[in-house]
């Protein structure tokens, strides 16, 4: 069930980044949305076949240039922080919940990190650090980035956008910062689309193999020339274009949102449950803040996970 779930969250926020990536050019060329974001996600799966030295290289290099366009939005607002009334719930504490929940979405990618451990040299103890070391520099960018974009950009503007980075550029900078930022906000967003299709195709390839039987095993077949596991990419394509279809990027992002949080209910569940099972069994990596044989973590991580998912399932009774 997990690994059913992880692979719809990856193919549907697969879909969800490739829409905003289509928002994000339609500052620079009026087109179709949908056509755009499927030919996005075609290309990606082909790049993802070509090879994971490929794939990591553009993602290095992308990544270079996404940093970059976040430290240009945080430079044009930062005289702005001193205004910006950070405390101010318009919508009270429905308001800041459903903010987290949307925001939840930023958090996608950090658990992906795990799919390629079969790619990465020690990955026992290069994995976790990579996690932890990623979430905490990307939730410092987070913070700057949105303290900016509010002090720049009235809220109810921003949120009205399908390019808020290049709005709150052409508003500090002028039309030139708004094109520089536009164009980063693409790399940006095309490389979170081949990052999700690459973790979620070897999640595939992994749960596929004989010792697990979770899927099929025709899905854990390589091909002979390109040593990827065609099969699963060319899987995890096919499911991501659908959810293009949708069309509405908030709807979509709620979906991949839900379906993570059961996935973290279920994670956390059974860290707590295997605590108590088999206190002495340890892997490469432990959790943090066990008391006894009580993971503080992991209830902390059950909490809330089954909090925004109450939250999101409420939504629509």
């Amino acid at each position: 069930m997990a690994a059913f779930l992880r692979v719809f969250v990856g193919a549907v926020s697969a879909a969800a980044v490739a829409l905003a990536f289509a928002g994000y050019l339609g500052t620079f060329v009026q087109g179709p949305t949908v056509p755009v974001a499927v030919g996005l996600v075609v290309l990606a799966t082909l790049v993802n076949f070509w090879g994971i030295d490929v794939s990591a290289k553009l993602n290095l290099l992308f990544t270079v240039a996404e940093v970059a366009g976040l430290a240009i939005v945080i430079w044009f607002g930062r005289t702005t922080w001193g205004t910006v009334a950070v405390f101010e719930a318009p919508f009270g504490v429905p308001g800041v919940v459903e903010g987290a929940f949307l925001a939840f979405f930023a958090y996608l990618g950090f658990g992906s990190i795990v799919n390629v451990a079969e790619e990465t040299e020690n990955p026992t103890r290069t994995v976790p650090r990579a996690i932890l070391l990623a979430i905490g520099i990307t939730t410092v960018f987070y913070i700057l980035v949105a303290l900016s974009a509010v002090g720049v950009v009235d809220w109810q503007v921003l949120g009205d956008s399908a390019s808020p980075l290049s709005l709150v550029a052409r508003a500090a900078g002028g039309d030139a910062a708004a094109a520089l930022v536009g164009a980063i906000a693409l790399t940006s967003t095309a490389n979170t689309v081949l990052i999700l299709l690459v973790s979620t195709s070897r999640l595939v390839y992994g749960v596929s193999k004989s010792e697990y039987r979770s899927f099929p095993t025709i899905f854990a077949r390589v091909h002979t020339d390109r040593r990827t596991p065609y099969l699963a990419i060319a899987l995890t394509g096919g499911i991501t274009i659908p959810f293009a279809l949708l069309r509405d990027l908030g709807q979509v992002a709620g979906l991949a949102n839900g379906g993570l949080l059961v996935v973290f209910v279920l994670i956390n569940g059974a860290l707590l449950k295997l605590r108590f099972d088999a206190p002495d069994t340890r892997g490469g990596f432990t959790a943090p803040l066990t008391v006894g044989r009580l993971s503080i973590t992991a209830l902390a991580g059950l909490c809330s996970s089954l909090g925004l998912l109450v939250f999101y399932v409420s939504s629509f009774v």
